[in-house]
């Protein structure tokens, strides 16, 4: 892994050892959601380079953008993954809250449609009948991410995996029109979000780092 980040110490310093383990174990699992992070973005870079290398037969082209965009789709579970686990860590009384409230509303503003996407991509049975948010009907769509070209005044669904050069994007379950970006400053917002979670933690004597993902 080319992104990580470092624990001085295998163990956090904690009175209550099994909250210290159960911490420990999600501040892994934040790990492991950034390893899935960059493989799916290595991979979705893979796809789109053979895409525009290969020769142009149908087949090929659907193929090829069919596997990005399952890489795409990868990578904005892992996000999402990564929000709800820190969101997890904040509810435990033994960690320290404040900090990664403010780690983790950071971290959000910066990948703002990540749940949103999710949430869309999961439940394609609903946007496919215009179906939103709480059983809503979506009346308003918003516009199109830079580079994808929509007629002025076109209500459009973007529904499923959309993708626009490194930008995957869909019709959130209020209409508007959510992004992310598939690519390595994704994944090294991760990296540094994670650094932090870490930091907010009192860590027993340093001794050998512990380098998360392994």
């Amino acid at each position: 892994m080319r992104h990580f980040a470092t624990a001085p110490s295998p163990f956090i310093d904690m009175a209550d050892q099994g909250a210290a383990f159960r911490l420990r174990s999600a501040i892994l699992m934040l790990g492991n959601q950034c390893a899935d992070a960059e493989e799916s973005v290595e991979m979705f870079d893979e796809e789109q380079q053979l895409l525009r290398s290969e020769p142009k037969d149908m087949p090929s082209v659907f193929k090829r953008a069919r596997r990005g965009q399952m890489h795409a789709r990868s990578l904005v579970f892992a996000v999402d993954n990564f929000i709800k686990m820190i969101e997890a860590m904040i509810k435990d009384q033994a960690a320290p809250a404040a900090a990664l409230r403010t780690t983790l509303d950071s971290f959000i503003a910066a990948v703002p449609g990540a749940t949103a996407l999710r949430n869309s991509l999961h439940h394609i049975e609903d946007r496919a009948r215009r179906i939103g948010s709480g059983g809503r009907t979506i009346a308003q769509t918003g516009g199109a991410p830079a580079g994808f070209s929509v007629p002025p005044g076109t209500q459009v669904m973007f529904i499923g995996s959309n993708i626009s050069n490194d930008v995957i994007f869909c019709t959130a379950g209020n209409g508007q029109t959510v992004e992310l970006e598939v690519s390595d400053n994704t994944v090294r917002l991760m990296a540094q979000t994670l650094q932090e979670v870490v930091d907010a933690f009192k860590w027993k004597s340093p001794s050998t780092p512990l380098r998360i993902p392994s």
